[in-house]
């Protein structure tokens, strides 16, 4: 690997906003005087950061979340998914020097991870925060990083319709099919694959239905020990329905953790991964990685 040259008299003792003016007119002096070749590297290596981070989001959700039973309705699923976005911006980043390193110079990658190991801990934190105001500003929603269950308003569920008890009229389902279409599945994101999207009542049709036949059970309860004549006033406390648009195989997954759970079987897992359904907010930009540079320079002259 080629040595490290310090830095000059007059860049080691500007200020912070000096340094990085000079940084950012070394970028400009770069850029335009990029080869081909430099495009080609600097292509591959942003490629490879790009493929990175939802293939890791991926990763994390189908084989650490949806095992232990880790959904989008947990109530640290925020912390969850910050979690989640971090690894994955640590690893797009590291990934992207990676490439770029050993296309640039053919250097050693493990000399150049042992390089920065003096200094990894404050670039750590560098990529961590920028990767999660990235994916926050693209629209991320933190919990959505997590699986949706079937049994609550998925990750894409952006829009809704109110609904009753009642099946879906004509009128709602072509309601329902334009937001299938422009938001997708709301469990599992898929949209352009789906010919027909259904009108899924949230919280499901039958478990409203338990509820109430639990609630009156017990209110017939009450009413025979006091021997009490009048009809009991109406419950307040029944959900609020809405209609989603789902596709048919997590409206199957849905039917079949319900028809399972209403016979006492064993039930399959209410919960749909997402990995492939991609989104604006997967999409990695390099903003880390050209902060953490910015910061090489000013405080090590690298």
């Amino acid at each position: 690997m080629s040595p490290r040259l310090p830095r000059s008299d007059y860049e080691q003792n500007s200020t912070a906003l000096e340094c990085l003016k000079i940084f950012y007119e070394k970028c400009l002096w770069t850029s335009n005087s990029l080869t081909q070749s430099d495009l080609l590297r600097l292509a591959a290596s942003s490629s490879a950061g790009a493929l990175t981070f939802p293939v890791c989001l991926a990763v994390i959700q189908g084989l650490f979340f949806a095992p232990l039973g880790l959904s989008s309705v947990v109530i640290y699923g925020n912390l969850l998914g910050a979690c989640a976005v971090v690894v994955s911006g640590l690893s797009a980043t590291q990934v992207t020097c990676i490439v770029w390193n050993t296309i640039v110079d053919g250097s050693d990658v493990l000399e150049e991870v042992r390089y920065r190991a003096d200094h990894c801990t404050e670039e750590a934190l560098i990529v961590s925060g920028l990767s999660l105001v990235v994916f926050i500003a693209l629209g991320g929603r933190l919990r959505a990083v997590l699986p949706s269950n079937v049994l609550n308003p998925g990750v894409f569920g952006r829009e809704s319709l109110p609904a009753t008890e009642n099946y879906a009229s004509t009128s709602k389902r072509t309601l329902i099919t334009t937001l299938g279409r422009r938001y997708g599945c709301h469990s599992c994101g898929a949209g352009l694959a789906v010919k027909d999207f259904i009108a899924d009542h949230q919280p499901p049709l039958a478990i409203v239905r338990m509820q109430k036949s639990a609630k009156k059970t017990l209110m017939a309860r009450i009413l025979d020990f006091f021997r009490k004549k009048r009809r009991p006033r109406k419950s307040t406390s029944t959900p609020e329905q809405r209609f989603y648009p789902q596709c048919t195989s997590c409206s199957v997954r849905q039917l079949s953790y319900l028809s399972a759970a209403s016979r006492g079987l064993k039930r399959p897992s209410p919960l749909v991964t997402h990995g492939s359904a991609l989104r604006l907010r997967h999409l990695f930009l390099p903003i880390p990685l050209l902060v953490v540079s910015a910061y090489r320079f000013c405080a090590f002259g690298i």
